[in-house]
C-alpha cells in the first residue's frame, strides 16, 4: 500500500510535530530548610542563655524572681524555635515568625552592644548572635524561601506537550486551486498490491479487458 505522507514512521508533508511548553522546574528548598534549621539552633541557644541567666541571677541574690534579660531571651528563642518548625514545615506563617524572632534577637543585641560599650566590656556572644541571626534573616527573607513555600500548595499539573495538529491542504501549482489533502483511502493501489478499501481493483480491471 501507498503512503502518500511519507514512509511508516516518518511525519508527511503538511504534519507539524505539535510543541508545547517545558515542564517547570520545581523550586529547590535549600534557603527555607537552611533558614528553618538556624532559627532552630539560634533559639535553642537563646533558650540556653536564658536558663543560665536566670541561675546565675538566682544564685546571686536568692530572689527567686526572673530576671528581665532571662524572661527576653526565654521569648526569643520560643518566637524562634516554633518558627523553625513552622517554616520547615513550609508554612508561610513560619517564615513570618522566623523574620520576627531574628528583629527581636537582633534588637536585643543591638542594645547589649550599647550597654556593653558603655560599661567598656566588650562581649563576643553578641557578635557570634550577630553571624548567626542575620543569615537566618537573609535566607528567610529571599524569594526563593517564599517560592519553596507557596510551592507546596499549588496543585501539581502533568505538563501539556500541545495538542495533536491535523494535516494541511497540499500546495498547489501557481494558477491552481489548492487541494484538500487526500488520505490513504483516497489513492489508488500500485500495480500488484492489494486495492484498499472501497477503491477498484486494477487486476480485476486488467482482467476484464483481456
Amino acid at each position: 500500500m501507498g503512503y502518500p505522507y511519507g514512509q511508516p514512521g516518518q511525519p508527511g508533508y503538511g504534519q507539524q510535530p505539535s510543541f508545547g511548553y517545558p515542564p517547570q522546574q520545581p523550586a529547590r528548598g535549600g534557603t527555607g530548610i537552611t533558614a528553618g534549621a538556624l532559627a532552630l539552633v539560634a533559639g535553642g541557644l537563646n533558650g540556653v542563655g536564658a536558663a543560665m541567666v536566670a541561675a546565675v541571677d538566682s544564685k546571686i541574690h536568692g530572689s527567686g524572681k526572673v530576671p528581665f534579660a532571662a524572661v527576653e531571651a526565654g521569648l526569643i528563642a520560643f518566637v524562634l524555635i516554633v518558627g523553625g518548625i513552622l517554616l520547615l514545615c513550609r508554612l508561610t506563617i513560619g517564615r513570618v515568625t522566623v523574620l520576627l524572632g531574628c528583629a527581636l534577637a537582633l534588637v536585643d543585641m543591638i542594645i547589649g552592644v550599647a550597654m556593653s560599650a558603655m560599661l567598656g566590656v566588650f562581649s563576643p556572644t553578641s557578635v557570634l548572635g550577630f553571624a548567626l541571626i542575620l543569615p537566618t534573616m537573609v535566607l528567610a527573607a529571599v524569594g526563593s524561601t517564599g517560592r519553596w513555600i507557596a510551592e507546596r500548595h499549588r496543585p501539581r499539573v502533568p505538563p501539556s506537550y500541545g495538542q495533536p495538529v491535523e494535516p494541511h491542504a497540499q500546495p498547489a501549482p501557481d494558477g491552481q486551486p489548492v487541494q484538500p489533502s487526500a488520505t490513504p483511502y483516497a489513492q489508488p493501489a500500485p500495480f500488484g498490491q492489494p486495492a484498499p478499501h472501497g477503491q477498484p481493483d486494477p487486476d480485476q480491471q486488467l482482467g476484464q479487458y483481456q
